[in-house]
């Protein structure tokens, strides 16, 4: 952790040297014209705010501080009381400074240590953020309500702590060049831009543990030029698009083929014309045919053959005589037969699928500095397929003739995707809401100056 915290790393005052009374009034202030060593007694009381030591009217001097404890509360007081635990020197104010970069920075951890006890007591203390701070831990949906602010923000501090001021001391509040996460990214604090539909990050969460009201209590967040940028909103997906229509159906064809049936109408025996015309009647003795599952209807009937005799009749020696069988030749009929039938369906063509929808951008913030970052447009629809076209089944051995039909018609292409839309600039909301700059849980403890160059919302504090 990139922080210079800790006792050793205070100015000390009186570890050497001589110490008088002038000297002691010249660090902690005082009156010039009136000297008074009991004004120096260490004060202990909570509610003495920064702004009341060192000043002759209210009459607060030496603060409270681990180092300090050397120093008498009342009574006896001495000039050694001033070389401090182990001779180390005493303090008037306490500074811890981050520097470099750290993820989910908290800047309360190592109150025995980093802050040497003294978060609690009334020693004026300053947090100063010089480096990089940040996080990359994205919020459960669309509201900063699911965001968990004091894990997941960037800056944490959560104690009970009196004359504390947090300092964020990057230089400039202007937009950086860069977002990375190395210790060259930009100095700062900065919350997690939003993925897609997510709520941006908090910058900042401070949390006052003490149930005191006073001045003392109030932590300051100082701004000055520093950056305190909250995470933006992720944008939106963008919606899919529409499939197109289905091609209409086409006409089935018609179909057609002839057949025939060739067979003996008489032969010396059975059916008995006088001639081919009387047997040449259409239907007479044609029947029905079907070929191939197609029935088929006669459209003509010819008849051909040897001519009946038109007389025929007794003579010597014979035994002929009108009418009778033996007395006709041979005749044969040819019947046509025409069938008719559907050709196979003609289903339209297919409709194209609609694109697919582009993808949001995410929120300006930590791993990212543009609000495009990560937007795609949407993919354009496919095209529909042609439609088919009707024909006739084939029937083995007869040629099949086929007219009328139409084809049918090609489906549409789909629609083009929608594309995602762009993140939330710092601390804005786009489909997700924008981060806090300054989140707090009572909004009396907590102060923002220069609140105007924070990027995303203030809860529960004063400005």
């Amino acid at each position: 952790m990139a922080t210079t915290g800790n006792t050793n790393n205070q100015t000390k005052y009186f570890s050497s040297g001589s110490i008088s009374l002038k000297s002691i009034r010249d660090t902690f202030g005082g009156n010039n014209n009136s000297i008074s060593f009991s004004k120096y007694y260490r004060k202990t009381d909570r509610d003495i705010t920064t702004a009341q030591f060192g000043t002759e009217s209210s009459g607060h001097f030496v603060p409270d501080a681990s180092e300090n404890d050397t120093v008498a509360t009342s009574g006896t007081i001495s000039f050694s009381d001033f070389r401090g635990e182990g001779d180390d020197g005493v303090i008037k104010d306490y500074i811890v400074t981050q520097t470099g970069a750290n993820s989910k920075y908290l800047l309360s951890d190592g109150a025995s240590t980093t802050w040497n006890d003294n978060l609690s007591r009334n020693v004026p203390k300053t947090g100063r953020i010089s480096g990089r701070v940040f996080s990359t831990t994205q919020g459960n949906g669309a509201s900063n309500g699911n965001y968990n602010h004091s894990s997941h923000a960037a800056l944490r501090f959560a104690a009970e702590a009196y004359n504390l001021d947090i300092d964020i001391d990057s230089d400039t509040s202007s937009d950086p060049g860069n977002a990375n996460n190395s210790n060259n990214g930009p100095r700062g604090v900065f919350g997690v831009g939003g993925n897609v539909g997510r709520t941006g990050g908090t910058a900042a969460s401070i949390v006052q543990n003490s149930n005191r009201s006073g001045t003392s209590a109030i932590i300051n967040v100082n701004l000055g030029n520093g950056r305190l940028f909250a995470g933006g909103g992720g944008g939106r997906n963008g919606n899919a698009g529409n499939s197109g229509n289905s091609g209409n159906s086409g006409n089935k064809a018609s179909c057609n083929f002839l057949s025939s049936n060739n067979f003996p109408v008489h032969n010396g025996s059975g059916l008995n014309f006088r001639g081919n015309s009387a047997c040449n009647n259409t239907s007479a003795f044609c029947a029905s045919q079907n070929i191939g599952g197609v029935g088929g209807n006669v459209i003509a009937g010819n008849c051909s053959g040897s001519r009946n005799r038109s007389r025929c009749r007794n003579s010597k020696g014979g035994n002929r005589s009108r009418g009778e069988s033996i007395c006709f030749g041979t005749i044969n009929k040819s019947c046509t037969f025409s069938h008719n039938f559907s050709g196979n369906s003609a289903p339209g063509g297919n409709a194209g699928n609609g694109g697919n929808a582009g993808t949001g951008a995410r929120g300006q913030g930590s791993q990212n500095i543009s609000v495009n970052d990560g937007k795609t447009s949407g993919n354009s629809g496919n095209s529909g397929n042609s439609g088919s076209c009707s024909n006739c089944n084939s029937i083995s051995g007869y040629s099949v003739s086929q007219s009328g039909g139409n084809c049918g018609n090609s489906g549409n292409s789909g629609n083009s995707g929608n594309s995602g839309t762009r993140g939330g600039f710092y601390g804005q909301a786009s489909a997700g809401a924008g981060g806090f700059a300054v989140f707090s849980n009572t909004k009396s403890q907590v102060k923002v100056n220069s609140s105007s160059k924070a990027k995303g919302g203030l809860t529960n504090v004063t400005t």
